[in-house]
C-alpha cells in the first residue's frame, strides 16, 4: 500500500513533471506527500560554493566580509527553496492533498535516500536528466543512486530540459521508468 510518497525536487531540472506525476499519484492513493528540495552540495544548485559546511574547515583565514557575502547568498538561496516548496505545498492542498515539505543540504542520492527512511516513505519519486554513457559516468546520476539505495520502491520520471529552460519549466515528454 502506498501511504506516503517522497518526491525529490532540484529547481535546476524540469521538477514540474516530477511533481505533478506525484501529485497525480498521490491523489489516486489517497497518499501523503512529503516534498523534498535538495540543496546540493557538488555545484549543480545555486547553493553557494564557501557555504559548504565542509569548507569551514579550512586552514587559511577568510575575511569576514566574505564570509557575510556568502552568508547571505546561502540565506537568499535558501529561501528561495523554501519558497517554491511553499508553492508546490499550497498547489496540493488547493486539490485536498496532505502535503510536509522539507530543504536539506547535501548530496542529492544520500540526502533522498535518508530522508525516505526517516519518513518511513512508501514510494520515492525522483526524475532523471535522461543521461549516458561517459556522461553519467562522469557527472553520476542520482535517480540511479536513489534506485539502488532507497529503502522502498522508486518511480523515476523522465522529462527533457529545453535548451534554454529556467527553474521549474520542462517539456511535455514525461516517460515513466519504474525501479
Amino acid at each position: 500500500m502506498i501511504n506516503r510518497i517522497l518526491v525529490a525536487l532540484d529547481t535546476n531540472e524540469a521538477c514540474e513533471a516530477v511533481f505533478k506525476v506525484a501529485l497525480d499519484m498521490a491523489k489516486v492513493e489517497n497518499a501523503e506527500l512529503l516534498v523534498l528540495g535538495v540543496l546540493s552540495t557538488d555545484g549543480t544548485s545555486d547553493l553557494p560554493t564557501m557555504a559548504y559546511p565542509s569548507l569551514a574547515g579550512y586552514p587559511f583565514a577568510v575575511p569576514e566580509y566574505a564570509w557575510d557575502a556568502y552568508q547571505k547568498q546561502y540565506d537568499a538561496c535558501k529561501q528561495r527553496g523554501l519558497e517554491a516548496l511553499s508553492r508546490l505545498q499550497r498547489q496540493a492542498a488547493a486539490v485536498g492533498v496532505q502535503t510536509k515539505i522539507f530543504q536539506d543540504v547535501g548530496d542529492p542520492g544520500v540526502v533522498i535516500c535518508d530522508r525516505a527512511k526517516t519518513e518511513k516513505a512508501s514510494l520515492v519519486i525522483v526524475g532523471t536528466h535522461g543521461r549516458k554513457g561517459i556522461n553519467e559516468l562522469l557527472t553520476g546520476s542520482v535517480s540511479s543512486y536513489v534506485m539502488h539505495r532507497a529503502p522502498c520502491s522508486v518511480l523515476v520520471v523522465r522529462g527533457q530540459v529545453k535548451a534554454d529552460a529556467g527553474p521549474l519549466e520542462a517539456s511535455q515528454d514525461r516517460n515513466l521508468t519504474a525501479a
